[in-house]
């Protein structure tokens, strides 16, 4: 599994994760989706160069990372804590398996 990241902040909770992971992405859009919650906005930064923020999708997703804001509200918190479990759930699962 990738590595992925969630900041909080006082109004917004970001993930970030690289855009090359499409398993994490649509889980992350399915259960927004499905819980009505809204994303507040959607960019691509390049992991090399600090300058580089697309608002828009890049030709070629290689080397960024992209970024999901949800804005805290009911919905949402109720989004963020489904995306929690199933993280939860996937890192245990990955430690089964490195088990065996």
């Amino acid at each position: 599994m990738t590595n992925i990241e969630k900041i909080q902040e006082l109004n917004a909770i970001e993930f970030i994760y690289s855009a090359d992971d499409n398993d994490f992405d649509s889980m992350l859009f399915d259960i927004i989706s499905s819980t009505g919650a809204t994303i507040d906005h959607v960019i691509w930064k390049s992991k090399y160069n600090n300058y580089v923020i697309y608002d828009y999708e890049p030709f070629n997703t290689n080397g960024f990372n992209k970024v999901v804001t949800l804005r805290k509200t009911p919905t949402n918190l109720f989004a963020e804590y489904l995306i929690n479990k199933r993280l939860e759930v996937i890192e245990q699962l990955d430690k089964v398996y490195m088990l065996q």
